[in-house]
């Protein structure tokens, strides 16, 4: 079993999001294909405390009347 070698970071749930720092707005448009990439998506390690890097494609057609503001910079 791996353990970890760096910093460590608990796992937790999605009641553990601050949804206050999610921009929510008005959408509905439910044919309108949303697709955004980038081939600059960083996270940390949980095992090692490294940074792992990656692509990351989304891609969705948006219902009920919300969407999320994704932000990629």
């Amino acid at each position: 079993m791996a353990r970890s070698e760096g910093r460590s970071f608990d796992f937790l749930d999605e009641s553990h999001i601050d949804s206050s720092l999610l921009e929510i707005f008005d959408f509905d448009s439910p044919k309108q294909y949303i697709k955004t990439e980038t081939d600059e998506f960083s996270a940390v390690c949980p095992f090692s405390g490294l940074p792992d890097i990656a692509y990351v494609k989304i891609e969705y057609f948006p219902t009920g009347g919300k969407m999320c503001r994704i932000e990629i910079s």
